[in-house]
C-alpha cells in the first residue's frame, strides 16, 4: 500500500478545530468534517490553546502552517511597533529603512550583536503582513468612508451623461498636442 501524502494543516483550521471541541463536537466527528487522522486531531486538542492563541496573533492564520516564536521577540516587537506608528503617518518605509531601524532598536535592548540579514527583513514583512505600495498623489489624506459614499451615489448619476468609450483616467499623464 502506497504511504500517504502529509497533510499541513493550516492554524485557522487548528483553531476552527479547536472551536468545534469546545462546542462538543466528539473526536470522531471532528476527523470525518476535517478530513483528518485521529490521531492529527488528538494532537491539535492536546496542543490546545497554543494554536488558538497564534492563530490570533498570527496577520496570516489562513496562510500559515505554524508560527516559531523568533529568537529576538523583543526586537521584533519594538520594530513593529516603531512599524505601526510611521505606517499610521503615511510615512513610506522599505526595507533598508527597516535594516537600519531595527539594528539601532537591537542596539537600544542590549544586543548589538544582532546583524538582521535581507532574510530575516523578508520574513519579518511575511510574519506580520507588510505589503509595500504606492499611495499615489493625495490618496492617502482621503477619507476611505467618503470615497465609497461619492462613488455610491454621484459617480452612476456622472456616467450617465456619457458612453462608456468618452470616459478615460488620465491620472498624472499629459495630453500633448
Amino acid at each position: 500500500m502506497a504511504p500517504t501524502k502529509r497533510k499541513a494543516v493550516s492554524l485557522e483550521t487548528k483553531s476552527n478545530i479547536l472551536q468545534d471541541s469546545r462546542r462538543g463536537f466528539k473526536v470522531s466527528a471532528l476527523v470525518k468534517k476535517y478530513e483528518l487522522a485521529q490521531s492529527t486531531i488528538s494532537t491539535i486538542l492536546k496542543a490546545g490553546s497554543t494554536a488558538l492563541l497564534k492563530a490570533g496573533t498570527s496577520g496570516h492564520a489562513d496562510e500559515r502552517k505554524r508560527v516559531r516564536e523568533p529568537l529576538y521577540a523583543d526586537v521584533e516587537e519594538a520594530l513593529y511597533q516603531w512599524f505601526l506608528s510611521i505606517r499610521a503617518q503615511n510615512v513610506p518605509i522599505s526595507g533598508p529603512i527597516l535594516a537600519t531601524k531595527v539594528k539601532n532598536l537591537a542596539f537600544l535592548l542590549g544586543r548589538p550583536n544582532f546583524e538582521p540579514g535581507g532574510g530575516w527583513i523578508q520574513r519579518f514583512k511575511e510574519r506580520h503582513g507588510i505589503v509595500y505600495k504606492n499611495v499615489v498623489g493625495e490618496a492617502a489624506s482621503l477619507d476611505s468612508e467618503a470615497k465609497q459614499q461619492w462613488l455610491q451615489t454621484n459617480l452612476p448619476v456622472l456616467m450617465e451623461r456619457f458612453s462608456a468609450r468618452d470616459i478615460y483616467n488620465c491620472d498624472e499623464t499629459a495630453l500633448f498636442f
